[in-house]
């Protein structure tokens, strides 16, 4: 029975999405940063939004211009529910930097209101309607971060019609090193990213791509992490999405000369990620050349060092 009143809080991760040659299909799950949502249903049949922590003051609050509020919205519609919602999200994953916040929330959110309602949903079935929260921010329901929000681990999106995803666990020595310049995003800023990517491209592209796909997903699954990085080689979206990030040859060039297996825009960018054998490798000089490279073009950086994560998870139940 549900109960106007009844709460639950979860933390979801932030996510690392395309992983060079994945556009729309591979992301990877963060074991930090991440954020905190508690979801509250109300007797009132809308959705209001309450936001706190890193960039909270640019977010929307209007449901429908927000990737959990749509959900939300999402799910009153698609299973007629007469009851609303308050999601209170507290922002560790910061805004418009790559690291898909927006993803992670609606992720969240989607979790939330399956568990709170006992509605059962298969992984496929959360991830679908997740990935509705996508078009607020991209005008897109791209499924490729909310899927690793929400199983965890590396996700392959491997079909979206119909939608399918898979998941695999990565190598426990997966290091990742994150380079997060000091940029303002754009309004929009997914959405305009995507459009400027190109609609047409080359079968020397097509090949190439899936050769590396291929390779990556070998590579995650056989624990080869010098397999992963050389792998990470796009030759469709880094190529234009590159031209937008300051420095980005050089940050790039700081981390593979200091022990990094391979680069990654995150996502949208600007953020950039360097991933390691943490077994063999120090971060600390992938680190600081990935920030010395911002700092040749007089971009400030903040640097992250993380590893893969697990997907959404209660941390307070469900409660009156």
């Amino acid at each position: 029975m549900v109960n106007s009143g009844d709460r639950i809080t979860v933390k979801v991760p932030g996510s690392i999405a395309n992983l060079g040659p994945g556009f729309d299909v591979f992301a990877l799950a963060l074991k930090a940063p991440h954020d905190l949502l508690t979801l509250e249903l109300t007797d009132e049949r809308d959705v209001r939004l309450r936001i706190s922590g890193h960039g909270s003051e640019s977010i929307p609050l209007e449901a429908k211009e927000n990737t959990a509020g749509l959900v939300a919205l999402c799910f009153m519609d698609r299973f007629d529910l007469e009851t609303g919602a308050t999601l209170t999200i507290e922002k560790g994953c910061r805004r418009g930097c790559g690291l898909v916040s927006s993803g992670a929330d609606a992720a969240a959110a989607a979790y939330a209101l399956d568990r709170l309602l006992g509605l059962n949903l298969s992984d496929n079935e959360l991830v679908e309607l997740a990935a509705q929260g996508e078009f607020a921010s991209s005008n897109s329901a791209h499924a490729d971060n909310v899927s690793a929000s929400l199983l965890g681990g590396f996700t392959v999106v491997r079909s979206y019609d119909p939608l399918d995803v898979l998941s695999y666990r990565p190598p426990r020595n997966l290091g990742i090193c994150i380079a997060i310049p000091d940029l303002e995003p754009p309004p929009k800023k997914t959405a305009a990213a995507r459009e400027a990517l190109p609609d047409n491209i080359s079968l020397a592209q097509l090949t190439h791509n899936v050769g590396n796909a291929s390779s990556l997903v070998y590579g995650m699954i056989t624990k080869d992490i010098g397999l992963i990085g050389d792998a990470m080689d796009d030759g469709v979206v880094e190529p234009v999405r590159s031209r937008s990030i300051p420095g980005y040859e050089y940050v790039k060039q700081g981390a593979l000369k200091t022990g990094a297996a391979g680069v990654a825009i995150c996502g949208a960018g600007p953020s950039i990620a360097a991933f390691y054998d943490s077994d063999r490798v120090d971060p600390g000089p992938i680190l600081e050349g990935m920030a010395h490279g911002f700092e040749i073009v007089g971009v400030d950086s903040d640097t992250l060092l993380t590893s893969p994560g697990v997907g959404v998870k209660t941390v307070a139940p469900f409660a009156r």
